[in-house]
């Protein structure tokens, strides 16, 4: 069995492949048109990784409440910028876009330091001020629920059981399972239950040794995530069942045992960045739209007609943000999220 040290580098570079994925996703999603469902990919990511940093000592009695600051610590920081680019990105949207008036800016400016959810209808969803943290939020979630279960094999099979019929029903009601909008808000609970506990349950057989016979290469591994996000399947509902439940679990299943080789400084950089990628794109995206008086942008990234602006760019906008987000991304990883982590968990969780 591995040590609680050891690092799974083309996990790291999956991670990092499917942030990229959700970016260009949220640009054009006639690149990707599954792209949603690689957030459910992040979950059993988050499940396998965490079972295996933390699952024993969990499950033996370790202090849960350690566990969950040290994920505070992990997911805070870079959420913290996020936000603040927000802001500004959300700012500029007060007037043009029904429904999102002064006043509920105010709240969401409230209730984002307490990382919570703005219960309404706004186009911007759950967390306008920074999208994607509306997964952020059912991450924690499951990791609260983790943090008093641990990865004991039977509760751990329980719960990834009476959840799939849950996830099943969410997919089938919402694109995807929903979460990140106030109408769709319970199916994330569901969303993150199952997947992230598959995650678990696939680390539990990885752990004790029931892998393939061989070692799939990793090339194999990001041309099937290439593939399954760029299908346009005639059913999506019945195709995203398929990946949430089956698909996504066992790319990361086989994908724990893939070996980086020369490309291992390259997949550790892209899993390093892969966090500050998924969590700044999207503040990045709407300022850079807004900045531009992009309408046709906005209107087409949020799903609503967007007031004001001009002539859309003559290209997805994401061919700007994309380039961008990457290089914020590493500069914010390497220069901002790791060395205050370092401090954070030196003064509060050494």
């Amino acid at each position: 069995m591995p040590r609680s040290t050891d690092r799974f580098v083309v996990l790291d570079a999956m991670r990092g492949l499917a942030a990229m994925v959700v970016v260009i996703y949220h640009g054009t999603s006639h690149v990707f048109p599954m792209g949603y469902a690689a957030v459910d990919l992040f979950f059993v990511l988050s499940g396998f990784v965490l079972a295996h940093r933390h699952g024993e000592e969990l499950s033996s009695g370790g202090n849960g409440l350690a566990f969950l600051l040290k994920r505070v610590i992990r997911l805070y920081p870079l959420y913290a910028v996020g936000t603040l680019i927000g802001l500004v990105s959300a700012g500029l949207m007060v007037g043009r876009l029904t429904g999102w008036t002064w006043p509920l800016y105010g709240t969401a400016v409230a209730l984002a330091p307490l990382f919570l959810p703005v219960l309404s209808n706004v186009a911007l969803g759950i967390f306008p001020l920074d999208g994607p943290a509306w997964s952020l939020f059912f991450e924690a979630v499951g990791n609260f629920v983790f943090a008093f279960t641990g990865s004991r094999p039977r509760l751990t099979a329980a719960i990834t059981a009476l959840s799939l019929p849950l996830v099943v029903l969410a997919i089938k009601h919402w694109e995807g399972g929903g979460g990140s909008t106030l109408e769709e808000f319970p199916g994330g609970f569901a969303r993150v239950l199952f997947s992230f506990f598959a995650g678990v349950v696939a680390y539990r057989l990885w752990s004790a040794g029931k892998r393939l016979p061989w070692n799939v290469p990793w090339g194999l591994l990001f041309a099937a995530m290439v593939v399954i996000y760029a299908a346009r399947p005639h059913k999506a509902a019945h195709y995203d069942a398929l990946l949430v439940v089956l698909v996504q679990p066992l790319l990361i299943w086989a994908g724990a045992g893939s070996r980086p080789g020369k490309f291992e400084p390259v997949m550790t950089w892209l899993g390093a960045i892969s966090y500050a990628l998924y969590v700044i794109h999207v503040p990045l995206h709407l300022l850079l739209l807004g900045l531009l008086g992009d309408s046709d942008g906005l209107s087409y990234y949020l799903g609503v007609p967007v007031a004001g602006g001009h002539n859309p760019l003559p290209f997805p906008a994401v061919l700007i943000t994309l380039p961008l987000a990457v290089a914020a991304a590493h500069v914010l990883t390497f220069g901002f999220d790791i060395p205050v982590r370092r401090w954070l968990t030196k003064r509060f969780a050494g």
